[in-house]
């Protein structure tokens, strides 16, 4: 259990910390159908890395709907794109993402994360 890194995200006058441990990684899962989500439902999959995440370093601290809450305060203070950022750093420091596949989604690229103006 001591094996995967430990992080936190603040929005909102919140920080929270988060794991991303295998069960974190199959709650999150569950939740969107397939972390391969990313690609085709991102906010979902984001709010399900973060609910799974929080929820694994301290147990009932988001309900699903709470997360969604937390990512839209962390989204309005940093940016679109800070969101996909840190939830690459998140699965990075876990060890569930390369750092080249990372970049392969970063935001403007291939057009994901890209915002209408």
């Amino acid at each position: 259990m001591d094996g995967r890194k430990f992080s936190t995200i603040e929005a909102g006058g919140r920080i929270l910390s988060l794991r991303l441990s295998f069960n974190a990684m199959v709650e999150a899962n569950r939740e969107v159908g397939s972390i391969d989500a990313f690609g085709t439902r991102p906010f979902e999959t984001f709010r399900a890395v973060i609910w799974a995440s929080a929820n694994e370093a301290v147990p009932g601290t988001l309900t699903i709907r709470a997360a969604g809450d937390f990512c839209e305060d962390y989204v309005a203070e940093n940016g679109e794109a800070s969101i996909q950022a840190k939830v690459d750093e998140l699965m990075i420091g876990s060890g569930w993402l390369k750092k080249a596949a990372a970049a392969q989604d970063e935001p403007g690229k291939n057009g994901k994360g890209q915002s209408k103006k």
